[in-house]
């Protein structure tokens, strides 16, 4: 989140605490709960932000207060309840109930209550200087649900390549609460200009016999926004609380490993080979690359 964004969920904390002292809905202040109801309020803004860009949701959001979807969630519901009582009784939002849909043949579904920004709120958000056209750069979507994915094998439609589904695997309790731990660590941490939701932990070839959570298991900055996915040029100029970063790269990471598995050194680049030099050095690392990733299956 942007100062900006900041900006606005400041606005919208003081705001609610007004009008729950004036409804006498609340006596004292928050205090150490203060930090997790930004947080709340944040969760909301950004989601009634950025739909007034998606095309499909013309700035309206579904969102389920039923105590489970709550569950495991970066917000308590009591916390949730709060930020949307407190923005449709200012004015801020507009809330349609839920309701239960029952077909023809008496199969009913909940359909979730919806949510939506109103003209007041975005004037707000615009006075602090998010608009309809930056939202993205100021507010982003929330942490990733899953914290383990596993997929099944890559396959290849010609010369593209296609990942593997999504597969419905229990992952070690372990493996959840490091992600877990990584995570609440990070929080403390102002990451700009770049994006960062949350890490989670992709494991692939999970459809193979005998997986055992040790094909894959590298850690990615969930969404396709993820500063992990800016070029290079772009990643340099990230800064931590204001820090600039620096960017490590083990070279040659594949081949190093088999060497080292072989117990044989190597001096140079490894892919630069004699017959072919360093023009060909990109087609013998995509070799190498297909080939050693066969190996360490």
């Amino acid at each position: 989140m942007s100062d900006q964004g900041r900006a606005v969920v400041t606005r919208l904390h003081e705001a609610i605490t007004v009008h729950e002292r004036a409804a006498g809905l609340r006596k004292y202040e928050r205090g150490k709960t203060s930090a997790q109801f930004d947080k709340a309020i944040g969760a909301f803004a950004a989601d009634l932000l950025l739909a007034q860009t998606h095309e499909k949701a013309h700035g309206w959001i579904q969102r389920s207060l039923r105590p489970e979807s709550f569950d495991n969630g970066p917000v308590t519901r009591t916390q949730g309840l709060a930020v949307v009582e407190g923005l449709v009784a200012l004015g801020l939002m507009l809330h349609v109930k839920g309701y239960a849909e029952v077909g023809p043949f008496g199969v009913g579904q909940l359909i979730a209550p919806k949510l939506c920004a109103t003209p007041m709120m975005l004037k707000l958000a615009k006075e602090c200087g998010v608009d309809a056209d930056n939202v993205e750069q100021h507010f982003t979507k929330g942490p990733p649900k899953d914290l383990v994915v596993v997929r099944g094998a890559s396959v290849y439609d010609g010369y593209k390549k296609l990942k593997g589904k999504v597969l419905k695997v229990d992952a070690p309790e372990q493996l959840w609460n490091e992600m877990q731990e990584l995570n609440s660590f990070l929080e403390g941490f102002a990451l700009g200009p770049g994006t960062h939701r949350g890490f989670f932990r992709g494991y692939n070839n999970g459809d193979r016999p005998g997986f055992d959570f040790d094909r894959g298991g590298r850690v990615y900055s969930a969404g396709e926004e993820s500063y992990q996915n800016l070029p290079s040029g772009e990643r340099l100029k990230l800064t931590i609380n204001g820090e600039a970063i620096v960017e490590v790269d083990v070279r040659a990471s594949f081949i190093t490993i088999l060497y080292a598995m072989h117990k044989l050194d190597f001096q140079g680049d490894p892919y630069v080979i004699a017959d072919l030099g360093i023009e060909g050095r990109q087609a013998v690392k995509m070799f190498v690359a297909a080939l050693s990733g066969t190996a360490l299956r």
